[in-house]
């Protein structure tokens, strides 16, 4: 008979739900905020304006690359020595799903606001959608509680995403070089792109804690994103624009996308794992340090102004961390 307060007894499906139900774990923590730091040095990658001079659609395509190249042989490696690499029929549905929903929706649409608001504006209105998109579908299609912790710590960092945007557009919406000549018309198609983008990507977050219960392999899931990015939104490309003209890309642009494409594969595995060990409220919350991150970078590398809204924006999103990771839930 299975005792069932026994943990050497519990069903994969049972220690996942253990796992989830409760505080979030160090390593869980960790694994979120390493993603943070490796999307942060994606996003820098693509800010530069050099990049900015290829087409969105298929700038995102070239930024999957590396994950099919680093990842895939993993995977058949796996297969080979008879370890399990498929996911079930159900899983890989919802994550088809999730992957269209990012990289035509979610990749493509944040390239095109990146190039008009500039990066400390598009990535805190990005992760303002994510933060609202990732709870309520995590409540809808998961079944997860939205505890008043995490309700708490989520209003502390919408309040700093919205300082840290108000601070943008204090010092030129993220940088006169990524919004001069721009008229009020684009910037408002920029800021619905963006947001547009953070509710797509919210849905691949839900996805994955669908498809990788249990035993199934990171590898298959990074992969199956990373192709639909490379071979979709490849497919349209090559269909708009014809090979000649996609060969014409510029190797400095294109070297810039990849080295984007690497810091994307290692932070994409690193958050993968992170929605396995917490909840999907909990791994957009620490999500939202990318905006603290994005105006740091943008003051560093792109020495954009400070502002003081930036700063406040900087503080509270520390906070609302420190809110997250308290001791009672």
């Amino acid at each position: 008979m299975r005792c069932v307060n026994d943990p050497a007894s519990e069903t994969p499906d049972e220690a996942l739900k253990r796992r989830l139900a409760g505080h979030p774990t160090a390593a869980g923590v960790a694994f979120g905020l390493t993603a943070a730091v490796l999307y942060t040095a994606t996003n820098v990658f693509l800010r530069y304006p050099i990049v900015a001079e290829t087409d969105p659609m298929w700038r995102g395509a070239i930024k999957e690359i590396p994950i099919l190249v680093l990842i895939a042989p993993w995977m058949i490696v796996r297969a080979v020595r008879g370890q399990h690499v498929l996911l079930e029929p159900k899983a890989m549905v919802a994550l088809l799903i999730g992957a269209s929903l990012t990289q035509f929706g979610g990749n493509t649409l944040f390239l095109y606001s990146l190039d008009i608001l500039g990066i400390a504006l598009a990535v805190p209105l990005t992760l303002g959608a994510i933060l609202v998109g990732g709870a309520t579908f995590g409540r809808i299609f998961l079944g997860e509680p939205v505890t008043r912790r995490a309700t708490t710590a989520i209003g502390v960092l919408l309040a700093a995403i919205a300082l840290l945007g108000v601070g943008a557009y204090q010092v030129g919406g993220g940088g006169a070089a990524a919004t001069e000549g721009v008229t009020p018309w684009q910037l408002t198609l920029g800021i619905a792109a963006n947001l547009t983008a953070g509710f797509c990507f919210s849905t691949l977050g839900v996805s994955i804690r669908y498809g990788v219960r249990g035993e199934a392999p990171i590898s298959t899931t990074t992969v199956i994103v990373g192709a639909m990015g490379v071979f979709g939104l490849g497919f349209v490309c090559l269909a708009r624009f014809g090979p000649q003209e996609l060969a014409q890309t510029d190797p400095h642009a294109a070297g810039m996308i990849l080295l984007a494409g690497v810091c994307n594969a290692a932070a994409f595995l690193a958050i993968t794992r992170t929605f396995q060990l917490i909840r999907v409220v909990y791994v957009n919350a620490l999500n939202g340090s990318q905006a603290a991150m994005a105006a740091i970078a943008g003051i560093v590398i792109f020495h954009e102004p400070v502002a003081g809204a930036t700063i406040a924006g900087v503080l509270l999103t520390i906070l609302g961390l420190s809110v997250m990771c308290g001791k009672n839930d």
